[in-house]
This record gives structure tokens, C-alpha cells and sequence, in this order.
């Protein structure tokens, strides 16, 4: 297992494990599946299989990963929201505009 605390600059990301929905920070391991995982928006990208888990973007349940930064020592926190605005029920009526 490679420590990412070894690397230039310490790193951890977040996925979800879409079985169980338990958060699950990587901070150790292959960093390229670690980094896939956190891409894997559903219904855009496949789920990351990891240790037999299947995993996908943190942002499901933990859109800002604060308290892991805080952890790590950050003493600055920069954050910028980019959602979208809610649509009215009414206005979902095909899978484009949900995945809008």
C-alpha cells in the first residue's frame, strides 16, 4: 500500500460505498483508483470496485470534506458551491432533465 501522506503533498479524497452508503476516506493504497472512485458520478460514470466495495463521488453525502482537511492541519478552507437550483416536480419529466 503506498501512504499519501508520502507524497509531495498530502492528499486523501472520498467516495461512497453505494451498498452501504458509509463514507470511506483514502488515504492509502492506489492513488489512481482512489481518484476514480471519487469521479464515479452515478448515472454518468461506473462504480469503482476497491477491496470488493463498489464506491462513487463523496458529494453524495459529503459534497465538502471539511473536517478531513481540518484534520490534516488546513488552516484555510476554500470552498465554492457549483450545484444547480431544485426543479419543480413538474419540470422532470425525461432522464436529461433529472440528470440535469
Amino acid at each position: 500500500m503506498n501512504d499519501f501522506d508520502d507524497l509531495p503533498r498530502p492528499f486523501r479524497c472520498m467516495a461512497v460505498n453505494i451498498a452501504n452508503g458509509n463514507i470511506k476516506e483514502f488515504n492509502s493504497g492506489y492513488l489512481g483508483q482512489a481518484v476514480r472512485a471519487t469521479m464515479a458520478i452515478p448515472s454518468v460514470f461506473s462504480p469503482t470496485q476497491i477491496d470488493g466495495e463498489l464506491y462513487v463521488d463523496g458529494c453524495l453525502i459529503r459534497n465538502m470534506p471539511a473536517e478531513e482537511n481540518l484534520r490534516m492541519g488546513a488552516d484555510i478552507l476554500i470552498g465554492v458551491y457549483v450545484g444547480g437550483v431544485l426543479e419543480d416536480r413538474s419540470e422532470l419529466n425525461s432522464l436529461f432533465d433529472i440528470l440535469q
